[in-house]
């Protein structure tokens, strides 16, 4: 018995010391983290064009293309700067946005708010009403009602519109198609063509205003 309980214990030790030894090495490993460069290299065709409303020249040289969906803090964070900056020099840079209808951790998705855009957009209010509703923390028939009030637009049009069956058809024809391009979450930015990989410590006007200096 004695023999048995010293090979044990000499087994148990020699596990040991391997299990140091290891967590020793390990510990050397250095996991270096992969970089992704602030612009993609290379331009691709997005499930959008410059056929719908954009916001600020028409022709100017670099096109900002946003994903955004509602009642997100940092979509509205990015939408709000990128206004302001294309307010400031509107001949350089144009904006297109596209909403996408995210689900919630319920699973349930709201497509309201797009039929309610697409609406606004028939009155020519596109972005009144988006600058607006994008910055509200829950956007539901109220605070749509009483944006579309805010925007000063007409009440009858816009229910009439909300209820034609077609135009919600074509919302959500136009969701499908953002889906079946692969992009689901939000924000996403892309100029000319390239994403932008986003990082806390540069704001998109830093990215910009780098590009309009080349």
């Amino acid at each position: 018995m004695k023999k048995i309980f010293i090979s044990l214990i000499v087994i148990l030790a020699g596990l040991t010391l391997i299990t140091l030894s290891t967590i020793k090495q390990s510990s050397k490993i250095i996991v270096k983290p992969i970089s992704k460069p602030l612009i993609e290299n290379n331009a691709i065709q997005l499930p959008v064009d410059d056929s719908g409303p954009i916001f600020g020249n028409p022709g100017a040289p670099i096109t900002v293309t946003e994903f955004f969906s509602f009642e997100c803090d940092e979509c509205a964070k990015i939408h709000t700067e990128l206004i302001e900056f294309i307010k400031q020099r509107p001949s350089q840079v144009r904006l297109i946005s596209q909403g996408i209808n995210t689900e919630n951790w319920l699973g349930n998705k709201n497509i309201y708010p797009f039929l309610a855009l697409f609406c606004a957009e028939q009155q020519n209010k596109y972005w009144d009403f988006l600058n607006k509703s994008i910055q509200l923390k829950k956007i539901d028939e109220k605070a749509v009602k009483n944006t579309a009030f805010e925007i000063n637009l007409n009440s009858d049009m816009f229910e009439n519109c909300l209820t034609e069956n077609n135009n919600l058809i074509g919302v959500e024809r136009e969701q499908a198609k953002i889906k079946s391009f692969g992009i689901t979450k939000t924000p996403i930015i892309f100029i000319n063509n390239k994403r932008i990989n986003l990082i806390e410590d540069m704001t998109i006007s830093t990215i910009l205003n780098s590009i309009i200096a080349k």
